[in-house]
């Protein structure tokens, strides 16, 4: 067996399993992956199968804000979009923040997703709201942050939405897509270019 012959095989063994358990995803990506980063490399070798983690930490924002966006995500879309989640997007160029290793991803079984048009990353529009409202208004602390969290929840009531994943995807490539599933494949984003993308 010749080296491009096994790498094909390899190849096709992945496509078979990508299409046998992730069908919902690439029925309603249109067979398109989503991408993410890490700080640490995440494969032994071409693919792994990874569980979405359910007490994710945030590296970007207050926790309070943390648990707060999770009770505001579970109370208009039915789950904690903060915590249990895997992030995703439509392009391999992700911050350096997170990581030099990109990855290709595709969720395994059913899942639900959120993302929104109107900005990339959820974390720096807090810090945005957090920083005009304390210049702006002299104010008791407690009702500084009682007009925060009203402004944080008018924004994820009337941000996010459930449908047009392609779309997120194609047109909206940097903004993050909040995805909820138990399992996935990740694959690094070159063996994902050079092997399977044309296979899926």
């Amino acid at each position: 067996m010749t080296r491009l012959t096994k790498y094909i095989g390899r190849a096709e063994d992945i496509v078979f399993d990508i299409k046998k358990h992730c069908g919902p995803w690439i029925k309603e990506s249109k067979g398109l992956p989503g991408y993410r980063a890490a700080r640490q490399i995440q494969t032994k070798g071409w693919v792994s199968k990874k569980p979405v983690r359910t007490n994710r930490k945030s590296l970007t924002m207050k926790n309070t804000d943390h648990r707060f966006l999770d009770k505001l995500f579970k109370k208009y879309y039915g789950w904690a979009a903060r915590s249990n989640v895997l992030f995703t997007q439509g392009s391999p160029t992700t911050h350096y923040f997170y990581g030099p290793f990109k990855y290709a991803v595709f969720p395994i079984g059913s899942f639900k997703y959120l993302w929104t048009e109107n900005f990339g990353d959820l974390a720096p529009v807090i810090d945005g709201l957090r920083y005009d409202i304390d210049h702006n208004f002299e104010l008791p602390e407690d009702e500084l942050e009682s007009r925060a969290r009203a402004r944080i929840e008018e924004i994820v009531k009337e941000s996010y939405k459930s449908t047009g994943l392609h779309t997120a995807l194609t047109k909206y490539k940097t903004h993050e897509i909040m995805v909820n599933c138990k399992e996935y494949f990740i694959i690094p984003e070159e063996i994902y270019d050079l092997h399977i993308s044309k296979l899926i």
